[in-house]
């Protein structure tokens, strides 16, 4: 009997260890659920830059669902190509919701999780064109466009078409820059038109026009010279960097201000430049109605440049006379002309940046005069005349040879742009007061070939 009663009392106590045990786990339940309510995010909790603070997850996910419907409705993804835009479809876009919320993180800012789906890119292929469309480097574009859904940003979304293609895709090269320079009566520049043409500056590399000017049996100055200068009037409105560049004593008249680059083989005068960009161009020349034409050609640049000549001033030229029992009036030998020294700038998008490329620095002509200077009237020199007939025959052989040095080439004496000694090309010591009537012949003779200069090399009136 008193076992039996101890099977009762076990059995009693038992069960009323598990009803409070239930009670207990069910309270807190019940509590949760009835009295508490659902669980919702901590504050600060956000997704793809949507605020969750507070939500439930069911709320959450209707939020993020509005969000991304919205956010697809309002940003069109827009390539952009030379002429045109080409809308990418909207169905390429794909969110993840429940693994968005899944990988929340309480307390803190996570990305939506997105997936591109790469088979609707093909939409655009007949927008893009067959050739481009095949070079269009869509992993690249595809890890771009994830990075910007993910996070639902508020910036439209545009991408240029030239960063997601394979480097030298010439479906996309334009004419950046060209230059053209009418061609002088007797210069023949078809040679050097055909070494450079479709010549290619590599990405951050450097060009030298020297090296497609070597063969010296088919030199011919003045062609070259007309190449580099026309080659360096298209450089100067793009962002390559001029390493060297020469200009002439006198600036040629067929060349327009600030455009004249002088290349001379035998002296190491070059015409050099770098490319400071990340993509090729290509150089292209042509001769057309009489013009020479260069040309580049490849991506657009990132600006607009220009070129603009600032603080330009004219050099008057100075007179040199001869004298001579020759003549009996005064004689014009060689006519002046002005030179000039002027500020070259490259210009960026309308002037909103300006950066000095050189000063040019051109001499003037100057004028020879050729004037009377009569023979010593003296019982002495009566005695004399054989040595008088010797020495004016010394002044007129001095008069021819000063002839003779006119004939110079218009761009002899190159100088550098950067090495320009401000020289007038003038001499005190030859050049003369009009009064100075006594002055004896052997002075009379020019010594300085600077001052010899022909007419012809004479600059330009302008461009």
């Amino acid at each position: 009997m008193g076992q039996k009663i101890d099977f009762k009392l076990f059995f009693l106590l038992l069960s009323m260890a598990l009803f409070l045990t239930g009670m207990s786990i069910g309270g807190g339940f019940a509590y949760d659920t009835v009295l508490a309510g659902p669980e919702t995010y901590e504050n600060g909790t956000a997704v793809g830059g949507i605020d969750l603070s507070g939500l439930t997850k069911a709320e959450a996910k209707t939020s993020l669902q509005d969000a991304t419907t919205d956010w697809k409705q309002t940003h069109s993804i827009m390539l952009n190509m030379i002429d045109t835009q080409v809308t990418l479809p909207s169905s390429l876009i794909q969110f993840n919701l429940g693994q968005s919320l899944e990988e929340v993180m309480e307390g803190a800012s996570s990305p939506l999780s997105v997936a591109i789906i790469r088979s609707n890119f093909s939409e655009i292929e007949d927008e893009v064109g067959v050739n481009l469309y095949n070079k269009l480097l869509l992993q690249e574009l595809e890890k771009d466009l994830k990075q910007r859904a993910s996070s639902l940003n508020s910036e439209p979304i545009e991408y240029s078409i030239y960063d997601y293609v394979e480097k030298g895709t010439t479906e996309l090269y334009e004419t950046i820059s060209q230059y053209t320079i009418s061609i002088p009566e007797g210069v023949d520049p078809s040679y050097y038109v055909k070494e450079v043409n479709k010549a290619t500056i590599k990405a951050n590399d450097s060009f030298s026009l020297l090296e497609f000017a070597q063969d010296a049996s088919v030199q011919n100055p003045k062609a070259l010279h007309l190449m580099a200068s026309t080659i360096y009037g298209a450089t100067l409105k793009t962002n390559f960097t001029i390493k060297e560049r020469h200009i002439s004593q006198h600036r040629p008249a067929y060349i327009p201000r600030g455009r004249e680059a002088s290349v001379k083989v035998e002296e190491d005068h070059d015409l050099v430049f770098v490319n400071v960009n990340s993509s090729n161009y290509e150089l292209q020349t042509e001769v057309t109605n009489g013009n020479l034409v260069a040309r580049w050609v490849g991506y657009p640049l990132p600006d607009e440049y220009e070129v603009a000549i600032k603080d330009a001033q004219t050099l008057d030229p100075r007179t040199v006379v001869h004298y001579s029992t020759e003549v009996y009036q005064t004689q014009v030998k060689q006519e002046g002309s002005s030179g000039e020294v002027y500020k070259l700038y490259r210009t960026i998008n309308g002037e909103s940046a300006t950066r000095l490329i050189t000063e040019d620095y051109y001499s003037p002509v100057n004028r020879i005069e050729v004037r009377y200077q009569p023979v010593e009237s003296s019982d002495s020199s009566s005695n004399n005349n054989s040595d008088s007939d010797s020495s004016d025959d010394d002044s007129n052989s001095n008069d021819d040879s000063t002839d003779g040095s006119n004939n110079g080439d218009d761009t002899g004496d190159s100088n550098s742009t950067s090495g320009n000694d401000g020289s007038d090309g003038t001499n005190d010591d030859t050049s003369t007061d009009s009064t100075n009537d006594n002055q004896d012949d052997s002075n009379d003779v020019i010594q300085d070939p600077e001052d010899i200069w022909d007419i012809s090399d004479g600059p330009s009136k302008g461009e």
